[in-house]
């Protein structure tokens, strides 16, 4: 599992970046994407009676590829207002950084395994939504030390590039 120290250090350059570019909504917007969506592992500690335990059901609402693109996107075409668009596409490269930081760390056995949707469809089942069942997991990938240093650099330049890429030059 990717600590949230992983992910905040993740979101320095970009966060950076979006504030220098567009100001402190876009600065937050990224921190937002990229460290703040964790709040949504609560959902699964509630349904869990208190207790942290993906064995059988991953829901964490929030960690889905689809809501990165989606607010990209919609930055993009003119769905957001236009105060908001820089804001948006930070928070989809913030989102982008977090989720690439987990890919590499949790391993699931599909890129899908991170769609919320595709979670959604196979009922959040662990093993349908494509995840290791829990002890072939564990037995696969806790046993080894695995730094996070080089998916939180790759993650820190995606979300980079991103926000350089897909917001109007400022004024």
């Amino acid at each position: 599992m990717a600590r949230p120290l992983w992910h905040v250090i993740s979101a320095l350059v970009p966060a950076y970046v979006a504030f220098a570019r567009h100001g402190s909504l876009a600065g937050a917007s990224v921190l937002a994407g990229a460290v703040a969506v964790d709040g949504d592992h609560l959902v699964d500690w509630a349904l869990n009676g208190g207790r942290e335990d993906y064995s059988t059901r991953i829901v964490v609402p929030g960690h889905g590829w689809e809501f990165g693109v989606a607010a990209i996107i919609a930055a993009r075409t003119g769905l957001v207002p236009a105060p908001w668009r820089a804001a948006a596409v930070a928070f989809g490269a913030g989102l982008t950084c977090h989720l690439i930081l987990d890919h590499a760390r949790n391993r699931p056995e599909t890129l899908l395994g991170y769609a919320f949707l595709w979670r959604l469809a196979n009922g959040f089942d662990r093993h349908r939504s494509g995840w290791l069942p829990s002890a072939a997991w564990v037995a696969r990938y806790v046993t080894s030390s695995r730094p996070a240093s080089l998916p939180a650099l790759l993650g820190a330049a995606v979300a980079t590039a991103i926000i350089w890429f897909a917001t109007e030059d400022p004024a």
